[in-house]
């Protein structure tokens, strides 16, 4: 059910793969989980059913590239480039992350512990607060627009969210793949 865009170009010896999801955090996080999207993109690298963090790292690394992903707030992807010899094992270890991540409990706690001291820094970013207090007013907290990732919402999110996310987010027919 995925889209797929295909643009050659053999000038180079190297491969640009994205896939783009359509649809963000302001229509998959449920209200009071704020940051479930941003926490489940950074658990994919942290071990997968046949590979642990630092495996999945290590074999990226011996392939000369990386794992970008990220969900926003109207759109989420996973992308990498690689050389063209190394393509089909850099997609594999996309879709063990995609499709195989364990979500460690430890894991968790890091990532929430590194999230709640960014939040508490952005309290002295008058941008960050001045957009926050912009869609809360625009808005209202009752709209997904109004709503924001607070240290509220990132302390009630638990594995299971993010185990429900990973599987309701990532699905094919919301897909495009480049």
């Amino acid at each position: 059910g995925a889209t797929l865009i295909v643009s050659e170009s053999h000038n180079l010896p190297l491969v640009s793969f994205s896939i783009t999801f359509v649809g963000g955090g302001n229509q998959f996080e449920p209200v009071g989980k704020r940051g479930v999207a941003s926490l489940t993109t950074s658990m994919l690298t942290e071990g997968t059913t046949t590979k642990t963090g630092d495996q999945l790292s290590d074999a990226l690394q011996l392939l000369g590239t990386g794992i970008s992903s990220g969900v926003g707030a109207e759109e989420g992807s996973l992308g990498f480039v690689s050389t063209t010899k190394n393509f089909e094992a850099t997609l594999a270890i996309l879709a063990d992350e995609m499709l195989n991540s364990t979500f460690p409990a430890e894991a968790l706690e890091r990532l929430r512990a590194r999230t709640l001291v960014s939040l508490t820094q952005a309290k002295d970013q008058p941008n960050t607060i001045g957009a926050q207090v912009f869609a809360k007013i625009l808005y209202s907290e009752a709209h997904p627009y109004g709503q924001r990732m607070t240290e509220t919402s990132v302390k009630a999110i638990t594995r299971d969210d993010i185990v429900a996310f990973q599987k309701a987010y990532f699905q094919p027919g919301r897909a495009i793949i480049t």
